[in-house]
């Protein structure tokens, strides 16, 4: 048993070194432990590149302490799905160059499917970093007040945590 054990942790230890090196060579970083891939969910046309669900987002009138508790405000889950998938293509690639079929056009066609989805959770992630910071901006507004330009510049000046650009923000509010 021991034998076996041992044989599959060598075989580990290999593939790792191969996805590793093909990592490298593609000059992708992976810096998140990466999990198996999920099994195919069915098809969504709209949606069709995102294997995981989506942050489920407290209510808009929620208070902010909630929704920073909640994650609303976090770094985008995208970026880590993106590292997810630089991981699972090179994956591929180790795989199928481990076939006797192999050939450079079938590197470069998995490499065409990774990148297609590799673009569009990029582009998600962008797109929802932006609205995240637009979301934390409006609820300062909401919650403790002040115009848009305050709120832009007190935010986007601040060095902290967002618990402490709220705390910071109310104590500035009440000073005034």
């Amino acid at each position: 048993m021991f034998g076996l054990l041992g044989g599959l942790h060598y075989i580990y230890n290999v593939m790792n070194k191969e996805i590793q090196d093909t990592l490298d060579y593609l000059g992708y970083k992976v810096t998140v432990d990466v999990p198996t891939k999920p099994p195919h969910r069915g098809n969504n046309k709209f949606y069709w590149w995102r294997r995981y669900p989506i942050h489920k987002e407290l209510h808009k009138y929620q208070p902010i302490e909630d929704k920073i508790k909640n994650g609303d405000f976090n770094y985008s889950p995208y970026w880590t799905q993106v590292q997810y998938e630089y991981y699972w293509l090179a994956e591929a690639i180790v795989k199928a160059k481990g076939e006797k079929e192999w050939c450079v056009e079938k590197e470069r066609e998995i490499r065409t499917i990774y990148a297609k989805r590799i673009n569009k959770l990029s582009e998600d992630a962008m797109k929802d970093e932006f609205e995240r910071l637009e979301a934390f901006k409006n609820d300062l507004r909401l919650h403790y007040g002040g115009s848009r330009e305050e709120v832009d510049t007190f935010v986007n000046e601040f060095e902290g945590s967002l618990d402490e650009c709220v705390t910071f923000y109310k104590l500035s509010k009440k000073l005034k």
